[in-house]
């Protein structure tokens, strides 16, 4: 199952298979994993464990056991956490103040907030990395510098309080207006018994007179207003103040202007704030007539209480103040989206869908965050930024492993629940129709019937082929299905009932269990003379010759030529009964040798055969041999050899080589192939590998001798061609390297470009432009079709075989091709 450990430690999957001497094979990510220092492999009766020592964060992977007719599979989680985490802290205004925590490890990056907003290195903030100490420092502290502060790592974060002692901390007690001619009284008390204070009436300053007594006793401050008037009194904003917005950091409040101004027009507002289990007030706007007032900078889940005063030349009023109201949204998160369901399965992704929330919440829909989970373990994250649509294709995923997922919505004020968990699904390959059949042809026919051959679709589009249809179309007329009944189980068909001398065309597709794939019409065939029945082939000749072509190898023909003038048609002229047949010719050159079990005087050279074998079979080899820096070609054998490998001795050690080979057949010897890399004649590195067995309690000793044998990448694959094209599609197929390095081939790599036109004598850089076709996964097979193709590009092609030691060097396409069908008639 999934696990999560800290980073630096040593993290330990475990399964159990149900037999003590079953073997098994880890893999990160696909990737098979070798016993080194990072890995040890145990098996423990059933147990069979990994371990994963100095865990880091690229560990995060899935792992997967497998024992051949069963897997497993589990996500590492790596954390990286705190040593030590931030504490609370106090600063006074205008000072500076740090807060500190700890790291696992000195190179962690880390990135420091204020609540949701992060804090750049510049200004009154400083970053600092000591060793594993992580420190921010802010200089100049103010009042709205207090709140919580946030460390945070990839995958964990601190956090801690900072508070701001203010260097005079003012408390009005109370305050009280008498009766004209009486006392006011207004009393407050300050932190230290030193500080002074002002006191002001609007923005005029008091001074001890007859009107006023200004008293200090320890930390309280007094102001006595003595035979108070009534303009001593400024009338209070009418209430009740309004709320008509608020956010976690801000509001939106709204209240009247006085009944009574003093006899003086209201010049300014004073509004104030201050948290409801506090006495403190701070000053949050003056300076405006504004009736209306945005508050920003609060803290969200904060309970705040506002005052208002109103202010005219004669002085301040009486204040309004607000009901307690807390920081926050007005509107709720949203209830839980519907149950996610997949679609649109592949071996590696599938598309998740699902409906909105009965609920907002008050508040739009921003966005969905979708989680993962192997069936039963922990949820991951899928998307680091949220979804705005009700579908999301997600990718990343391993073929025939179960999955769960879930859903969350999110509005202004947070996310939702989890929507309900999916069904459980498993990537596999999707299955579509198949391809069409490849090289469809008419092998033989007469005036009332044709025989139909063609070989199976490259592609079955994952479902076995269960048969196939056949259709003709007779001139200017609709295409008409022959088997109308059942479908047809071999790759060959007779049509019969056929009218002598009509036109007609023939296509095949096949089907599976999905339906009817694409079609592939069947090019047109000649008149044979056994049958009888002309075809025209063409009726536009203005020479004295005509190149025939697709005649059928081993048909006999006979050809006539009628002569046409504006007057008509001549009568013809017939020749002598011509049996189609391949001319031959000597052998093509083969692929040049590779070269395998070095020795310091001996090699073993193989080649593939040629491609073209001049029409003859092929009957020996010459081998030939220089050193790298001579220039003439000594033959290895006196006569052709009949194998293609041969072991080739006598060399002289520490010299480098250089083969190429050449066939013949009945008509003669071929060209000779390109020359191979020049490999230096010594002997490979071996290594001891000492292993102990313990078995009934009698220790056996065996000594293995692994010769490793110069490991290297295998040779380039053979034989690379075109067998299917349609408009839109390529079909390649190849032939296993030669020479696979030593080590057996596990995949294959195919890449293509497009073909572009050098000015002058310039050449194209052979490496430039290449995209890899394969990029599904690992092929291993020796056949592929890349579809999506334009009819009107030229493509370069090039396949690269891969063993345990890497990719090898590619084999090129011969000429540049483009996708295309030809399409053809048959008259009968």
């Amino acid at each position: 199952e999934d696990q999560t450990v800290e980073e630096e430690a040593t993290a330990e999957l475990e399964c159990e298979v149900s037999k003590e001497k079953a073997e098994v094979r880890w893999f990160r990510d696909g990737q098979e994993i070798r016993k080194t220092k990072k890995y040890d492999m145990v098996a423990d009766g059933r147990k069979r464990k990994l371990l994963i020592h100095d865990c880091t964060l690229d560990d995060s992977r899935t792992y997967t056991c497998d024992a051949k007719q069963f897997k497993t599979s589990a996500f590492l989680n790596v954390e990286r956490k705190f040593t030590k985490n931030l504490a609370n802290v106090e600063g006074t205004e205008t000072d500076s103040v740090k807060l500190i925590c700890e790291v696992s490890k000195p190179s962690a990056e880390v990135t420091w907030y204020k609540g949701d907003q992060e804090l750049p290195e510049v200004g009154r903030y400083e970053h600092i990395a000591d060793g594993k100490k992580r420190i921010l420092i802010i200089k100049g502290l103010r009042m709205d510098d207090a709140g919580e502060y946030h460390c945070k790592l990839p995958t964990s974060q601190t956090t801690g309080n900072l508070r701001i002692n203010g260097e005079t901390v003012l408390s009005l007690k109370f305050y009280f207006i008498l009766c004209i001619s009486y006392l006011a009284e207004f009393v407050c008390s300050v932190s230290k018994d030193t500080y002074e204070v002002k006191w002001l009436k609007g923005d005029t300053e008091l001074q001890s007179d007859d009107k006023y007594d200004i008293i200090s006793e320890g930390k309280k401050r007094v102001l006595v207003v003595k035979n108070c008037e009534l303009k001593d009194e400024g009338a209070a904003p009418i209430g009740p103040v309004n709320i008509l917005e608020v956010t976690p950091d801000s509001m939106v409040i709204e209240w009247r202007p006085p009944k009574d101004d003093g006899g003086s027009p209201v010049m300014n507002y004073i509004v104030e704030k201050r948290e409801s289990n506090k006495e403190t007030w701070g000053g949050v706007s003056s300076g405006s007539t504004s009736t209306t007032l945005k508050i920003s900078r609060l803290q969200q889940g904060v309970e705040y209480v506002l005052r208002i005063r109103a202010e005219n030349k004669m002085g301040i009023g009486a204040a309004l103040e607000s009901a307690p109201t807390v920081a926050q949204h007005q509107f709720e998160p949203p209830g839980h989206p519907g149950k996610p369901v997949a679609s649109d399965i592949s071996e590696d992704a599938l598309t998740l869908g699902w409906t909105m929330p009965l609920f907002d919440g008050g508040s739009p829909i921003s966005g969905y965050i979708i989680e993962r989970r192997h069936k039963g373990g922990k949820w991951i994250r899928v998307n680091k930024t949220p979804c705005k649509d009700l579908r999301y294709r997600v990718l990343g995923l391993f073929e025939d492993n179960e999955y769960e997922f879930r859903v969350f919505a999110e509005n202004i004020a947070g996310f939702s629940g989890p929507s309900p968990i999916s069904d459980p699904a498993k990537p596999c390959r999707p299955i579509t129709v198949p391809g069409p059949p490849v090289n469809p042809k008419v092998k033989d026919y007469s005036c009332t019937y044709a025989d139909l051959v063609w070989i199976r679709p490259t592609r079955n589009g994952g479902s076995p082929v269960l048969g196939y249809i056949v259709e003709y179309q007779k001139a200017g007329a609709e295409w008409e299905k022959v088997n109308k009944d059942d479908l047809i189980k071999q790759c060959a068909y007779r049509v019969k009932g056929l009218a002598e001398g009509t036109e007609y065309r023939f296509r095949v597709k096949a089907v599976n269990m999905i339906g009817e794939g694409e079609t592939r019409e069947i090019p047109e065939s000649k008149c044979e003379t056994r049958r009888m029945v002309w075809s025209t082939y063409s009726a536009s000749v203005i020479t004295n010759y005509c190149n025939v072509t697709r005649l059928v190898e081993g048909n006999e023909y006979i050809f006539r030529v009628r002569a046409e003038n504006k007057m008509g048609t001549g009568p013809p002229m017939e020749s002598k009964p011509i049996t189609a047949k391949t001319q031959y010719n000597r052998p093509g050159p083969p692929d040049a040798p590779e070269v395998t079990k070095i020795g310091k005087d001996e090699m073993t050279v193989v080649w593939a055969p040629p491609e073209n074998d001049g029409g003859k079979s092929i009957t020996g080899y010459i081998l030939e041999r220089k050193e790298k820096r001579a220039v003439r070609w000594v033959p290895v054998t006196k006569s052709p050899i009949s194998e293609r490998r041969m072991k080739v001795t006598n060399l002289i050690p520490n010299h480098e080589y250089q083969f190429r080979v050449k066939a013949e057949n009945e008509v003669g010897l071929g060209e000779p192939s390109k020359p191979s890399r020049p490999i230096t004649a010594k002997d490979p590195i071996g290594v001891y590998i000492c292993v102990f067995f313990l078995i009934d309690a009698f220790i056996c000793f065996k000594l293995n001798w692994h010769c490793m044998c110069n490991l290297e990448p295998p040779g380039p694959p053979g034989s690379l061609k075109v067998v299917d094209s349609t408009k839109t599609s390529i079909t390649l197929s190849w032939a296993k390297p030669v020479y696979d390095g030593g080590a057996p081939i596990i995949g294959y790599l195919v890449e293509m470009r497009d073909k572009v036109q050098m000015e002058g004598e310039q050449e194209r850089d052979p490496e430039e432009g290449w995209k890899k076709c394969n990029t599904a996964g690992q092929l291993v097979i020796t056949e592929f079709t890349m579809i999506n193709l334009d009819e009107r590009q030229e493509y370069e092609f090039r396949v690269s075989a891969q063993n345990q030691v890497g990719m090898g060097r590619p084999a090129n396409l011969k000429d540049a091709v483009s996708p295309k069908e030809i399409h053809g008639k048959h008259l009968f």
